[in-house]
């Protein structure tokens, strides 16, 4: 099992903001309270904020949707979904002419490696739908 405390933070909830300990287990919260033993792998968090991070399941950064460029890129997008309380955004980047999933799945990763602060993942829009698309699809 792995264990990790966050320490000395201020935990916010929906409803209000107290200075409290959270345990971590195998990536779960299973505890706040006000004070939990250190488990070696601890994260002081005095002086800061702990918050619940949402994820954002259908974006669309840094490209070409229907002939048309978005307009935001990576940076932006990532500032303002972290600002707003979001840890994750899953994008949905068109698949282009000629070219695969992973193309498309990797073409959009080099987009956003570097810029992005928030973690991301795809869902590509699959334009061209082939035998070779169909067999990409479970990778």
């Amino acid at each position: 099992m792995n264990f990790k405390v966050i320490k000395n933070g201020t935990v916010v909830t929906g409803g209000e903001a107290f200075r409290a300990d959270v345990l971590i287990k195998d990536d779960k919260i299973v505890e706040i309270s006000q004070e939990i033993a250190p488990t070696g792998d601890d994260i002081d968090a005095t002086g800061m904020y702990v918050c619940p991070a949402g994820v954002e399941i259908h974006t669309h950064i840094d490209g070409i949707l229907h002939g048309m460029r978005t307009v935001d890129d990576w940076y932006c997008s990532s500032v303002g979904a972290a600002a707003g309380g979001t840890a994750t955004v899953v994008d949905f980047p068109m698949q282009g002419p000629d070219q695969t999933l992973r193309e498309t799945v990797e073409e959009f990763k080099e987009r956003a490696t570097g810029k992005s602060i928030v973690d991301f993942a795809f869902t590509p829009i699959i334009s061209q739908f082939t035998e070779h698309t169909y067999q990409e699809i479970p990778e």
